[in-house]
């Protein structure tokens, strides 16, 4: 699955029931995800997060911007 669908949805423990938003995802998917998001926040306060942290935000594109919802579902739009 492309990575920039795949950031749009939170990454579901394997083995687990999802939470908000959840895909159950390969490790390729993962490690795919991941850099596609890292990608997009380079520069911007959220550039740091583990991959713990990375794989419970969602990344959504709207227009000009993109839209990160963190972990705690609070959206923040980057420029």
């Amino acid at each position: 699955m492309d990575s920039m669908i795949l950031a749009c949805f939170r990454v579901a423990p394997e083995g687990e029931p999802g939470g908000y938003r959840s895909l159950e995802m390969t490790r390729d998917e993962r490690a795919s995800r991941r850099c596609f998001i890292r990608g997009i926040l380079k520069g911007t306060r959220w550039q740091n997060l583990k991959n713990d942290q990375l794989d419970q935000v969602r990344l959504l594109r709207r227009g000009d911007s993109w839209l990160l919802e963190d972990a705690d579902l609070y959206q923040h739009v980057l420029r």
